[in-house]
């Protein structure tokens, strides 16, 4: 968690002091981050066994 927040969250989210909340800046600083596919999984794992 800490990872992501660190790669993600902070570099693409400023804190508006007025409005109390992370808000996306004009300006982006980062690229995307590129990411692995998630992998495809049976339905029943998404619910359990019937």
């Amino acid at each position: 968690i800490l990872a992501e927040m660190q790669n993600d969250f902070l570099p693409n989210f400023i804190f508006c002091n007025t409005t109390q909340r992370y808000v996306r800046p004009s300006k982006v600083f980062q690229r995307p981050i590129q990411r692995p596919p998630v992998p495809h999984s049976k339905s029943s794992f998404y619910c359990g066994s019937s």
